[in-house]
């Protein structure tokens, strides 16, 4: 996907072309490693591309999809109320976007999504296994075993957080674009979510048409990137050519 991503992005005519890299975070997975290792590991990251590289955070995005989703909403909870157990992260300049695909915003599996929306590819049995492994909550004689209901706080759980949280959002990122699915399980939450970061941002003085919320009509969980993925698979949804149009008007 990231592949597709930077060619058609710097596809073009030398005078339109623009210079795009990808960083990929190889964090530490669930169980071999629990929260805030994850958060630990990517604010290092982010930090060090904005402090230690010559590199503008005007010139960076945060982005991540699904789990992914989940950590890069971490760091931006992170910039703006610095974790005790995490070195802060000092930005002189707002990053240049944040990109959410699917973003994991809540670990209940009570929501109605869960039930009205089961053709999607997760499974809630399965999410509420992995953030029990996530936080530490696990059975320890059997982590395969259902947890039951699984809570975390604002930094693991996006949709926990009022609008208030977000008010210092339109400082730490110029631009954000949320996609989820409109036929995916975790809609809901990330509905819910967007609702509150939305309200945050303008609260907190933050333009409001530099908040996209896009919501793929009949697609699934990163449906963007699993369509291009798939093998046999060549066209791009409308979900992902918005996503891209996205981008290369801000890397302009």
């Amino acid at each position: 996907y990231l592949s597709r991503l930077i060619k058609d992005l710097t596809s073009g005519s030398a005078k339109d072309r623009q210079s795009v890299a990808v960083v990929v975070l190889a964090y530490t997975l669930a169980p071999e490693a629990r929260h805030p290792t994850q958060l630990l590991q990517a604010s290092a990251a982010l930090d060090h591309l904005a402090n230690s590289t010559g590199r503008s955070p005007s010139n960076i995005f945060l982005s991540g999809d699904s789990a992914g989703g989940n950590l890069a909403l971490a760091v931006l909870s992170h910039i703006l109320h610095p974790h005790p157990d995490v070195p802060a992260i000092k930005l002189d300049q707002a990053l240049c976007g944040i990109l959410l695909y699917s973003p994991w915003t809540g670990f209940s599996t009570d929501y109605r999504s869960f039930d009205e929306l089961r053709l999607d590819v997760m499974s809630p049995l399965a999410l509420r296994k992995w953030s029990a492994m996530f936080l530490d909550k696990a059975n320890t004689t059997d982590p395969e075993t259902d947890p039951g209901p699984v809570s975390g706080d604002g930094y693991t759980e996006a949709c926990k957080n009022d609008a208030s949280w977000w008010h210092g959002a339109p400082k730490a990122g110029s631009d954000v674009f949320i996609f989820w699915g409109g036929d995916e399980v975790l809609k809901d939450p990330i509905v819910e979510f967007s609702e509150h970061f939305k309200a945050g941002w303008e609260q907190g003085r933050g333009d409001a048409s530099r908040v996209v919320l896009l919501e793929g009509p009949g697609e699934a969980h990163v449906a963007p990137i699993i369509e291009i993925m798939s093998p046999g698979s060549a066209v791009k949804g409308s979900s992902q050519n918005a996503i891209e149009a996205w981008l290369k008007a801000r890397l302009q």
